[in-house]
C-alpha cells in the first residue's frame, strides 16, 4: 500500500509484503504472530505502532488513526469509511482489486477487503462432505 502513496518508497522498496529494511529500522522491528498479539504489544509499549486489521482493532480497543485520504479529508477508520472505498471498485476477471488510496471522498485510504468464492450447490457424497460444507457457512457467517 506504501508504494501507492510514495513514488520515493516505490522506488526503494517496491510493492512488497516483505520488504528489505535498513539496519537501523531491522534492528527495531518485532515480528509477532498473529493481529492480537500485535494489537496487545501495541498497547503495552508506549510509542509503539502496529499494522492490524480495523475489525481487530475495535474488538480490542486500540486506539486508530486519523488519515488525509485523497481528497485531502481527514478520516477515521470505520466501516463506513472502508465501505465508501469499495465504492466504485473495478475488479479483474480473477475478482481481484485494489481499494487503497480511493478517490471516494469519504474513504480511509489504507482499506481492503477479503472475499471467499464457493460453489452455490455441491452434490454431498458423503454426511461428512454436508457437515464440512455446514461449517464452511457458520464460518464464514460468523466472521
Amino acid at each position: 500500500a506504501l508504494s501507492s502513496f510514495s513514488p520515493s518508497w516505490a522506488a526503494a522498496y517496491g510493492a512488497t509484503s516483505n520488504p528489505t529494511w535498513p539496519a537501523a529500522i531491522n534492528a527495531s522491528l518485532v515480528l509477532l504472530e498473529n493481529f492480537v498479539s500485535v494489537a496487545q504489544y501495541v498497547q503495552e509499549t508506549p510509542y509503539s505502532i502496529g499494522v492490524v486489521p480495523f475489525s481487530t482493532a475495535a474488538a480490542l480497543d486500540v486506539p486508530v488513526i486519523t488519515l488525509a485520504n485523497k481528497a485531502g479529508i481527514m478520516v477515521n477508520p470505520t466501516t463506513e469509511s472502508v465501505a465508501a472505498a469499495a465504492q466504485g471498485a473495478s475488479f479483474t476477471e480473477r475478482y481481484t482489486s485494489s481499494i487503497v488510496n480511493s478517490a471516494q471522498p469519504d474513504a480511509y485510504p489504507i482499506a481492503g477487503f477479503s472475499s471467499v468464492v464457493l460453489p452455490q450447490a455441491q452434490q454431498p457424497s458423503s454426511s461428512a462432505v454436508c457437515e464440512r460444507a455446514r461449517a464452511a457457512v457458520e464460518f464464514l457467517l460468523w466472521a
